[in-house]
C-alpha cells in the first residue's frame, strides 16, 4: 500500500497491475464536477471492455460468431458517438472539467482528441455523419411509420428490402435464451455500409482511446485528493 502522494499521475508510470479501495464519497465527491466527468467516462469504459471481451471469447466454430462481431461493433460506434458526446459538453459546460483535461498526460490528451473528432465534421473519425446514424439504429430500435415508408424512409422496410433474397433462418431451442433470428441479423446487417479497413482501424482507435482516457483522469484525479481519501495497492 502507498499513500496518496504517490499515486501515479499518468497512465505511463502506472504498473500492470493495480487496485484503489475508497469510500466513494470521499475520492468522488458529488459535488465536484470532475469527480462526474469521470465517472461518466468510466461508465462508458466499461461498456467497451466488456463488449471487447466477449467477443474476444469467441470459437471460430460459433456460429453465432459473425452476429456477435456485428453486435460488437455496432455498440462499440454507437458508444463511441456518446463518448465524443459526453466529454465535448462536459468540457464546454464546467470550465474546471475543461482545465482537468488540459492537465492530463500527453496520452490522455491525444485520447481525448481522437474520441472528440468523432463529432466534428471533416475529420477522419467522422465518417461524414456516419457514426451517429449507427448510434440511432443501435441505441434507439427504428419505429414502423406509414409516412416514413410512403416516403422511402423507413429503415425496417429499406432493409427488409435489401436482405430479400437472402437465404435465412429461425431457430427455436429449448429455451428462450437458445432462440436465434439469423433474419433479423441479416436484416441488421443491412444497415452496415462497406467500410474500408483505414476507416475502421481510425474508428477502433478512437474506441480504445476511452478506456485510456478513463483511468488516466481518474489517476491524476485521485492523485490531487486529501490523504486518506483511498488505498492504493500494487501487484
Amino acid at each position: 500500500m502507498v499513500a496518496n502522494d504517490t499515486a501515479p499521475e499518468s497512465t505511463e508510470k502506472a504498473p500492470e497491475r493495480e487496485r484503489f479501495t475508497f469510500t466513494i464519497g470521499d475520492a468522488f465527491p458529488a459535488t465536484d464536477a470532475r469527480a462526474r466527468f469521470i465517472m461518466g467516462i468510466a461508465m462508458i469504459s466499461n461498456d467497451i471492455v466488456r463488449a471487447t471481451r466477449l467477443v474476444e471469447g469467441l470459437t471460430e466454430d460459433d456460429p453465432d460468431g459473425p452476429a456477435y462481431r456485428m453486435m460488437m461493433f455496432r455498440q462499440h460506434i454507437a458508444t463511441l458517438h456518446e463518448a465524443a458526446r459526453f466529454i465535448t459538453r462536459a468540457s464546454r459546460s464546467f470550465p474546471e472539467v475543461a482545465e482537468f483535461v488540459a492537465s492530463l498526460p500527453d496520452d490522455a490528451q491525444a485520447a481525448y482528441a481522437k474520441i472528440v473528432a468523432v463529432a466534428k465534421r471533416g475529420t477522419p473519425q467522422h465518417g461524414d455523419g456516419l457514426i451517429e446514424r449507427y448510434r440511432d439504429t443501435t441505441f434507439h430500435y427504428p419505429e414502423i411509420h406509414p409516412d416514413k415508408a410512403s416516403a422511402g424512409k423507413e429503415e425496417i422496410l429499406n432493409a427488409l428490402a435489401g436482405a430479400a433474397e437472402t437465404q435465412s433462418s429461425i431457430t427455436v431451442g429449448g429455451t428462450g435464451l437458445s432462440l436465434r433470428f439469423a433474419v433479423a441479423d441479416e436484416v441488421v446487417a443491412q444497415w452496415l455500409p462497406e467500410i474500408d479497413m483505414g476507416f475502421f482501424d481510425v474508428l477502433m482507435d478512437a474506441v480504445l482511446a476511452v478506456p485510456l482516457l478513463a483511468i488516466s483522469a481518474a489517476h491524476h484525479y485521485l492523485a490531487t485528493r486529501p490523504d486518506g481519501s483511498f488505498v492504493h495497492q500494487r501487484g
